[in-house]
């Protein structure tokens, strides 16, 4: 059961890891484990997306040999690192995760990236707790035909960074031998 902890270094070299996690399974959505944490600095507070392991999936417990424990992006919020509160998720059903939120609001919206594979979406809420369908969209996705080192899954990795020429993002993939590599992307 994965957890989320919390560590400090002044050197990168040498760390002082907290003695308990930060971050916790606290009920089915997220009893296999909480993992994959992208932290975002927003306004004065810090967001954390982060994926649930669960043994649910749309409300109803199903064991994990039938595909069940659900993969969900979540979202928590803190003023100091170390005390979160669980907001919600950007979407629930589906398998869905690789998700961060932008560094700023754009057009008075929170806006994340989130990957329903194979592809990278965007989405945008009022509130952090309600994600709309109505505002999500694909941005892209594996490459076609087989054309490229990202040509079977494509997945958002830290948090955009604002530059003159748009939003320039990290993201990672595979092709079809299932080799990862990283890439970068100007939105």
């Amino acid at each position: 059961i994965s957890r989320i902890g919390y560590a400090v270094s002044v050197d990168g070299v040498h760390w002082n890891r907290m003695r308990e996690p930060v971050l916790v399974p606290s009920d089915e959505l997220d009893a296999r484990g909480a993992e994959d944490p992208r932290v975002t600095a927003l306004e004065g507070r810090f967001y954390m997306t982060y994926t649930a392991y669960g043994n649910i999936y749309e409300g109803s417990v199903l064991p994990i040999h039938a595909g069940g424990g659900g993969v969900t992006p979540m979202i928590a919020v803190s003023d100091n690192l170390v005390s979160w509160q669980r907001v919600g998720s950007i979407v629930r059903g589906e398998d869905n995760k690789d998700h961060v939120l932008f560094p700023r609001k754009i057009n008075g919206r929170y806006v994340a990236l989130h990957r329903r594979p194979p592809q990278i979406w965007l989405a945008e809420s009022d509130d952090l707790a309600t994600w709309p369908e109505a505002h999500m969209r694909p941005i892209f996705g594996p490459r076609p035909d087989g054309a490229g080192w990202d040509e079977k899954r494509v997945g958002g990795n830290g948090v955009p960074i604002e530059t003159e020429h748009g939003w320039l993002m990290l993201y990672h993939a595979y092709d079809h031998p299932h080799v990862y590599r990283l890439g970068v992307a100007l939105l």
